[in-house]
């Protein structure tokens, strides 16, 4: 077990089934660039606060996290909720059952500060995707401000307290996703921290 699965494992028991004010944004907008006859894969779900009420909007989804303790959460929200076209497994996005022109879209929210080599991940999202498909993120950019949070979230960073994370500019975050072989469809701010919304189709 690796540092960030054993940080989150110990969180899940603090997660919450229903999503916060920034996360329900995150839904709503979502909503738009998804449809029911949609196969998604959700990259970094987590509790699956967001992935269990996105669940009726699309086919099914496969839902992937390192965490086995955010899993278990999640799972037992979607009994709860008889939600029955979620599959949560715990595993990477590498993981080689994941066939290339797979899914109609991809989500990764509150997920990409975290990846160290964030080239490959976009090359293995952009492989994953069927042709003009979606890929929708949301991320903190810390680099965006000179904030408290930023130096206090570096320094638990430093000495492992919380994984390591990277820091972005929205428009460095873009453009490394844009250069995977993608073009901008929407980017907006859905938090003060601030966090950024953002969509990205497949170039053919």
């Amino acid at each position: 077990m690796n540092k960030s699965e054993n940080f989150f494992d110990r969180v899940s028991s603090k997660s919450k089934s229903e999503p916060n004010k920034t996360a329900s944004k995150i839904i709503e907008s979502s909503k738009d660039f998804l449809e029911n006859d949609k196969y998604v894969l959700d990259f970094g779900c987590g509790s699956g606060a967001i992935t269990n009420k996105l669940a009726k909007e699309v086919k099914a989804i496969e839902a992937i996290d390192i965490s086995s303790g955010m899993l278990d959460f999640a799972k037992e929200h979607a009994k709860e909720n008889s939600i029955d076209n979620v599959n949560y497994i715990h595993t990477s996005i590498f993981d080689e059952r994941f066939k290339e022109e797979t899914f109609d879209a991809i989500l990764a929210f509150n997920v990409l500060h975290y990846i160290e080599d964030m080239t490959s991940l976009v090359e293995r999202i952009n492989n994953l995707l069927k042709p003009n498909g979606i890929f929708i993120s949301s991320t903190v950019c810390l680099k965006e401000k000179r904030s408290l949070i930023r130096f206090i979230m570096s320094f638990l960073s430093k000495i492992g307290i919380v994984p390591k994370m990277i820091s972005y500019k929205k428009v460095e975050l873009e453009t490394l996703i844009e250069n995977g072989n993608f073009e901008k469809i929407k980017s907006e701010k859905v938090s003060k921290l601030p966090e950024y919304f953002i969509v990205m189709k497949k170039r053919k």
